[in-house]
């Protein structure tokens, strides 16, 4: 795992989805000076690559908008130990946005929703390593005018990891329990093929009040810890969540200590989680 390969990573996702986003008529429905027709790729700065950019347009902004893409490391950690430790560096992806200051329309928040579906929530492999690069959720910030033009930032945390111990496609379960964490109900699309290089997207069932929590099960031999991202999107609300295991009873209704299976708190009816569960790491059987 290099930094190389994440500025590799991130600016050819970035590039890809760029220049088909922005040539989507989804994002210009209803802006009264028409779509550009100036190609996307042009649009785009990279960090300490030559790029000249075009000069303000007033009466048509969107022809002469762009963006500045830099990747602005800040942290690293170790997060296992052994001979193929899971390695995990941490920062920011920030796509500065430029448009004509006292524009006659104004299509910078439209770029800043080009710039946020492109980033936001998203898994992005690393091509020449095993790793992936998960990003945060995107946040608009307000910069001003300056030279002509009027600035945004659309800045994505995110969390670089590589990826140790497993290879292979394994099976991940989970579904909804009820308080007593004796009676599961297992997902639609429960086991769902997990590896370390690739996040499992998982859409958990919707909550009642029978079964209020959510769980899953890592594969047999594979370890889960709170030091892991999660990235959820929340489609009702904004709440705190912490994943604590626990041991499942069996038939008999002793506890399995072979078997260790991870619920979150208690929610109210009604609560839908989809999930990138991954940062599994192999243990010692």
């Amino acid at each position: 795992m290099s930094f190389e390969a994440e500025r590799a990573a991130i600016e050819g996702w970035f590039h890809d989805r760029w220049e088909r986003f922005f040539a989507a008529d989804a994002y210009w429905d209803g802006y009264p000076l028409g779509a550009p027709t100036v190609r996307a790729d042009c649009r785009v700065a990279y960090d300490n690559v030559q790029f000249t950019a075009p000069t303000p347009d007033q009466d048509n902004p969107q022809e002469t908008v762009w963006v500045r893409l830099t990747i602005l490391p800040a942290g690293a950690s170790q997060i296992t130990l052994g001979d193929n430790p899971i390695r995990q560096h941490n920062g920011v992806i920030s796509v500065q946005i430029f448009h004509p200051e006292n524009a006659k329309a104004n299509c910078i928040r439209r770029v800043a929703d080009i710039v946020s579906a492109i980033l936001d929530l998203q898994s992005i492999a690393l091509t020449d390593v095993s790793g992936f690069v998960q990003c945060r959720r995107s946040n608009l910030r307000r910069i001003g005018p300056e030279n002509g033009w009027y600035q945004v930032n659309v800045d994505t945390v995110y969390v670089r990891q590589n990826s140790a111990g497993v290879s292979g496609a394994l099976s991940l379960a989970y579904g909804l329990v009820n308080e007593d964490l004796d009676d599961f109900v297992v997902g639609a699309g429960s086991p769902v093929g997990v590896t370390l290089a690739s996040p499992a997207r998982i859409v958990f069932p919707v909550t009642t009040e029978d079964h209020p929590r959510f769980w899953f099960e890592p594969p047999t031999g594979l370890a889960f810890g709170a030091v892991y991202n999660i990235a959820i999107e929340r489609t009702l609300g904004t709440f705190d969540h912490t994943w604590v295991p626990f041991n499942p009873k069996d038939d008999m209704g002793a506890f399995n200590e072979d078997r260790v299976v991870f619920h979150s708190k208690r929610y109210h009816a009604g609560v839908v989680y989809i999930a990138a569960i991954h940062h599994l790491f192999e243990i010692e059987q």
